[in-house]
């Protein structure tokens, strides 16, 4: 299947590419989730007021 001439070689180059797609790929959802989130914490009110001024959620 991946021959005598560099076919393995050819796969990993390959695997490297993929892992870059990877990671671009988890920071964009790590991302989304953080805008989210922000988005959350502005609008959910506990107390009277949003849970954002609240200094347990601003130091995490």
């Amino acid at each position: 299947m991946l021959g005598t001439n560099g076919g393995f070689k050819k796969l990993m180059e390959a695997f490297d590419l993929e892992r870059c797609g990877n990671a671009t790929m988890s920071l964009g959802q790590a991302a989304g989730a953080l805008e989210q989130v922000l988005e959350y914490v502005q609008e959910r009110e506990q107390f009277g007021k949003p849970i954002v001024d609240f200094q347990a959620v601003q130091l995490n």
